[in-house]
């Protein structure tokens, strides 16, 4: 009931009555740093660029804690008398952010509401801002981050390498969110590692999950082996013709050179000594198709969780046909065997209209196909034929050997689609809500399969033994009773949630993968001024305020 309110008052501007907010229960006191941390990143992201660092508008410093809380911006416990919320929800033309600028979601609408309600617990400290010294009448900023930062601890863990495992390391980072004037909070930081370490091991096929290898005290650049994520395999061949003749031979491609390929930020830096020995002691030996020691774990998340990268990491065919073989299925025969077992929704998170999942075994765990309508009429009825459905098309899900999930989305003949039909299906992540195979799946499915109810059985149930439209008692085989795929969503569910609370270290409770948020921010925010200036190197307010002035 509280989100429809809080949905109600963001859709609509209805003003919030005291007595609703008196209703609202007390936070638990352990979570308040959390959700203060994640406020404080929430202003960063959507406030900061007009109201922090050189430009504060309306005298607003969005991060200092003791100044909203002076200027009754924030009133603790009091939502209603919060000048800032009420800003966030208002529609009269004085919300904000204004108009043009990336608005709060629902969820962070109610992040906000939460931590005023508890009391507006001070923000947390930021990590590892760069500490300015005095040596010799100079400012110099002591070098925990910046690009050569970087290559440093990479040219130092190179060389702790044996030379015949050189040429299978490749190193992200995140060092450059370090960057901004204001440095960056812990939430921040943990939030980069969790997206990266989760992007990575849905793109393999190897039964291990794969953790991240810090090498620098900050844990902001890191090494991945190759071979641990299955990314050494060299699957390209080079076709050549030669006086009318086709030759072919292997391509010295593996998968990431894929992504060196579509890298934006490759630079060569030719003022660095570190650099050059980079280039000769590890680059150039092992064989890249570029000269990048290291790319950003924003960019890979956001970009190579997308087609066609995500299919090519993970090698998927182009027909559905061919994936199932991949995972020995024959779906044909397990609905014919009753081996596949199926649900069917009128009404579907994702899809528009009414949808057929049905469930296949597989060596590592679930094959799941779903089987989405255009319309809910006619043929395309689901309870008009639920045995012989008229679909539009389907996404796949399967699990991979390391317990996270795999995903394939398909037209009606089984061909591979890199984007769904908007009329079918919808992400709600995406600004332009299209359904894009692998990024897409994954932020909408953060806790492995999502629950559903079936609608058809019931309906079955009640249809007389006479009923010769279709085979009534093969259809009740194939759709079971709740209790039955209840048991199955639920197994499946945990055995990806097990694979991610292993994969981080602690259990999973969190209804919004790490990937969601860093895509989003790489993807669909602007670039605001603060961010820019820091990933250009400019940390000293006069460099930042020479950029406003040009």
């Amino acid at each position: 009931m509280r989100t429809l309110y809080l949905f109600l008052l963001v859709s609509v501007g209805l003003a919030q009555s005291a007595s609703a907010i008196r209703a609202q229960p007390k936070i638990a006191k352990d979570s308040a740093p959390e959700l203060a941390a994640q406020v404080k990143e929430i202003f960063r992201l959507h406030c900061f660029d007009c109201h922090g660092g050189t430009r504060t508008s309306a005298r607003l410093s969005i991060l200092d804690h003791a100044l909203l809380v002076k200027k009754d911006v924030i009133v603790a416990g009091k939502v209603e008398d919060s000048l800032l919320f009420q800003r966030l929800i208002a529609t009269d033309g004085s919300e904000m952010p204004p108009k043009g600028q990336p608005k709060l979601s629902t969820e962070e609408i109610e992040k906000v509401r939460q931590w005023i309600l508890a009391g507006a617990p001070v923000f947390p400290a930021d990590v590892a801002r760069p500490i300015l010294e005095k040596k010799e009448k100079e400012e110099v900023f002591k070098k925990v981050v910046g690009v050569e930062y970087v290559l440093q601890k990479i040219l130092f863990d190179i060389r702790k390498t044996p030379i015949d495992d050189r040429r299978f390391k490749r190193y992200f980072s995140i060092n450059h969110i370090l960057q901004a004037p204001t440095g960056a909070a812990p939430l921040a930081l943990d939030l980069q590692r969790d997206a990266l370490v989760k992007a990575i091991n849905h793109l393999s096929w190897k039964k291990n999950l794969v953790s991240l290898v810090p090498i620098d005290e900050l844990k902001t650049v890191f090494m991945v082996d190759l071979r641990d994520l299955g990314w050494e395999t060299q699957p390209y061949d080079i076709y050549e013709w030669h006086g009318g003749k086709k030759s072919g031979r292997r391509s010295q491609l593996d998968l990431f050179d894929l992504a060196l390929l579509d890298y934006p930020y490759g630079i060569l830096y030719e003022g660095s000594p570190t650099f050059d020995y980079l280039l000769n002691e590890f680059i150039i030996p092992s064989g890249m198709v570029r000269p990048i020691a290291y790319v950003r774990a924003d960019w890979f998340v956001s970009t190579i969780l997308l087609p066609p990268f995500y299919e090519d990491f993970l090698q998927l065919p182009f027909e559905l046909k061919y994936l199932e073989d991949k995972l020995g299925v024959d779906s044909h025969a397990n609905l014919k065997n009753y081996v596949a077992q199926r649900a069917g929704m009128s009404v579907s998170g994702v899809s528009r209209n009414n949808r057929i999942v049905e469930r296949h075994p597989t060596s590592n765990g679930a094959y799941w196909k779903s089987l989405d309508f255009r319309t809910n009429k006619g043929l395309e009825n689901i309870f008009r034929d639920p045995i012989d459905p008229h679909f539009a098309g389907g996404e796949m899900i399967f699990n991979l050997p390391n317990g996270l999930q795999g995903y394939f989305v398909t037209n009606n003949r089984g061909l591979r689609l890199e984007e769904a039909p908007t009329e079918i299906v919808t992400d709600k992540f995406a600004s332009d809500y299209v359904v894009r195979t692998g990024l897409s799946c994954i932020r909408c499915h953060a806790n492995g399969i999502i629950g559903f109810e079936d609608n058809v059985r019931a309906t079955l149930e009640r249809l007389p033994d006479s009923y010769n439209y279709f085979d009534k008692a093969f259809a009740l085989r194939l759709y079971p009773k709740k209790a039955v795929m209840d048991q199955w969503i639920d197994n499946d569910g945990r055995r990806f949630t097990d694979a991610v609370s292993h994969l981080f270290g602690k259990p999973w409770k969190q209804n919004v993968s790490p990937v969601t948020p860093v895509s989003q921010q790489y993807l669909d925010f602007p670039i605001h001024l603060q961010k820019a200036a820091g990933e250009l190197g400019l940390l000293r307010p006069t460099d930042i305020e020479s950029l406003v002035r040009s």
